[in-house]
């Protein structure tokens, strides 16, 4: 006002444009692990900034994929929250699933997103999918952005199913050696040592994992301070010894529990057992380990693996392995028991030989003789390998007319000498045959158990003894006895070599015994009414009868000396002397009733011919001669 008069002042005019900008970020695609078990769940964050200068509103959603994973997720019971700026206690997402940010302002957004109710369990290195989505109300009200693209940002997650698989081996070894898995129950000593291994093949840490062994009825741990024992033992790949496993008093249960395996971390468990108290043959030894995991740790066993792979009661198998082309885990968790499979036996050794029939032969002869070897042990195979079983062939008094010629494989069976039949041949430098040469001989792998399989032998005998005039020197009834002797080498499978088998076979030479008898007397007297006691083997000197004029009567004797061998067309001939005359009327007779001689003279030869002469049966040949000039024969 100046001089009481108001005034008015105009200034000049400024001007501020405000742009708006609508712009946000959803940050980013995520990856997570996921349990196997069905309805389980797995957490994502995401992290939603309003970048524009204006406040806006943005709609969150969640979406499964069509294709390209394994599961899906049940959206409606899965779970989203956020915070504004991290701050405050996590806050629903309401029903209209929107959140609004001032200018500046983000969202931590978790998303708990769970296995579609209906959904079996995912094995390992299963994914599933799931689309995070924000669409912002600011952008979508402006009229250039028509399409969702424009005002919509989407994130990807994955979970991938994480779980430990176990590979489990099941090994055992018997007091026989390792890898021989034969549990002999006529053997008190005899134990069976276990060795379990559990290899975590999977991608996730196996926590509290127990293991457990439940015993068969056929066998039982062995305790300290019984015989045998032997400490169980837990060891790991990683950390070295390990609590050692826990066997119930019983000795029955044989459990290591609390463990925890690192992928590719290896837990070894070893234990010693025996046959259980009044087990026999019938009893079940083959048995099986078994691991428990409870995946979740919520102390629920949810991956259960047997080492056999087989169901065995409640107990039924449940793990994550899996068959999924491409995946590093495809064939990852096998299990094998086949070395733990016991094969329990009462074994028991004994071979014997039979076989081998005393005989009588010809002074001249070739004879074969049969034995058979036959295992009557129990639960063992003899003779698998060179060296475990030899027999001899020998004579106990060698008589130089009787010889043991070959020992052949009577490849037939049939107990007599064939063409097929294969000459043995003693192992080097020894006096011994090798029964492991028979049974390849015959295509045998081995002599099992009677009454399966059974071999046969035979020994080529020849003689080449004689019947001389004088009985002193004459092969008739000399014998040989030969001895066949099997003797296995030493213990097998833990069971010792048993008694020596042995059979002795006597040779006896036998054939015709020829003896000449002759008696001088007047002429005229019956051949058959000489009393026994005038004939005589030796010389008649006595010049009163022994003169031209007289008689002088012969008695040849042939006998069989076979005990019970027919001989047939025995001929006997003697030659007339000069200086006699035969007379006829030749006579003959046995001693067993068989048919006597027939006889024919043709000068100078008197021949008697026997048909058939009975074993131990004696032929006679009576005739007599003219003395026809003095002499001495």
């Amino acid at each position: 006002m100046v001089a009481g008069v108001p005034q008015t002042a105009v200034s000049n005019i400024v001007k501020v444009t405000v742009s708006e900008t609508g712009s946000f970020t959803l940050d980013t695609d995520r990856t997570g692990t996921i349990n196997p078990q069905a309805q389980s769940n797995v957490t994502f964050t995401h992290k939603l900034t309003n970048a524009g200068n204006v406040t806006d509103t943005y709609t969150i959603d969640i979406a499964n994929i069509a294709t390209g994973d394994d599961f899906d997720y049940d959206l409606t019971t899965s779970k989203i929250t956020y915070k504004i700026n991290s701050a405050g206690a996590a806050i629903d997402l309401p029903a209209n699933k929107q959140i609004t940010l001032e200018a500046g302002q983000y969202a931590d957004i978790e998303i708990v997103a769970k296995k579609e109710t209906s959904a079996t369990k995912s094995r390992i290195d299963d994914i599933g999918k799931l689309t995070v989505s924000a669409a912002s109300a600011y952008l979508r009200a402006q009229s250039t952005n028509t399409t969702p693209e424009k005002y919509t940002a989407v994130n990807t997650d994955t979970a991938t199913t994480a779980t430990p698989i176990y590979a489990i081996n099941k090994s055992a070894s018997t007091n026989l050696g390792l890898n021989n898995r034969n549990l002999d129950l006529n053997n008190s000593g005899a134990f069976v040592d276990y060795t379990i291994t559990v290899k975590n093949e999977g991608n996730a840490t196996g926590s509290e994992v127990t293991v457990v062994d439940e015993l068969p009825s056929g066998l039982v741990a062995i305790l300290s301070p019984d015989a045998n024992y032997k400490a169980p033992t837990t060891k790991s790949s990683i950390t070295g010894s390990k609590a050692a496993p826990i066997i119930t008093a019983a000795g029955k249960t044989i459990t290591v529990s609390g463990l925890d395996i690192a992928a590719n971390e290896v837990i070894t468990i070893t234990f010693r057992a025996k046959k259980a108290e009044g087990a026999d043959k019938s009893s079940e030894f083959n048995n099986y380990a078994t691991v428990k995991d409870s995946t979740n740790n919520d102390a629920t066993f949810d991956l259960i693996d047997h080492s056999d792979d087989q169901a065995h009661g409640a107990l039924t198998e449940n793990n994550y392995e899996t068959v999924k082309a491409g995946s590093l885990f495809k064939d990852k968790g096998k299990d094998d028991n086949t070395a733990a499979n016991v094969t329990a036996s009462n074994q028991s050794r004994k071979i014997d030989l039979t076989g081998g029939d005393n005989k009588e032969v010809g002074l001249a002869s070739e004879s074969y003789y049969s034995y058979t070897i036959t295992n009557n042990g129990i639960d063992l195979t003899e003779a698998k390998t060179a060296g475990e079983v030899y027999f001899t062939v020998a004579p106990t008094v060698d008589n130089l007319k009787v010889a043991i010629e070959k020992v052949y494989v009577d490849v037939d069976g049939n107990g007599v000498f064939s063409g097929g039949d294969v000459e043995l041949t003693k192992v080097g430098g020894t006096e011994n045959y090798d029964l492991h040469d028979v049974l390849v001989a015959l295509g045998k792998t081995g002599l099992a158990p009677a009454p399966t399989e059974a071999v046969k032998i035979l020994v080529k005998v020849n003689t080449t003894g004689a019947d001389n005039a004088t009985p002193t020197a004459s092969d008739l009834g000399k014998s040989e006895t030969m001895k066949v002797v099997v003797t296995a080498q030493g213990a097998l499978q833990g069971t010792a070599a048993p008694i020596a088998g042995e059979k002795s076979t006597t040779i006896t030479m036998q054939g015709i015994k020829l003896e000449k008898y002759q008696y001088a007397n007047t002429c005229g007297t019956a051949l058959t009414t000489i009393a026994p006691a005038s004939w005589v083997k030796t010389d008649i000197t006595d010049s009163s009868i022994a003169k031209p004029g007289n008689c002088i009567y012969y008695k040849l004797v042939a006998t069989n000396t076979f005990t019970g061998t027919d001989l047939n067309t025995i001929a006997i001939r003697d030659e007339i002397p000069a200086k006699v005359t035969y007379t006829s009327g030749a006579e003959s007779e046995t001693s067993k009733g068989s048919l006597g001689a027939s006889i024919n003279f043709t000068s100078p030869n008197l021949v008697g011919t026997f048909a058939t002469l009975k074993g131990q049966e004696a032929g006679t040949l009576l005739f007599s001669t003219k003395i026809s000039q003095a002499g001495t024969k």
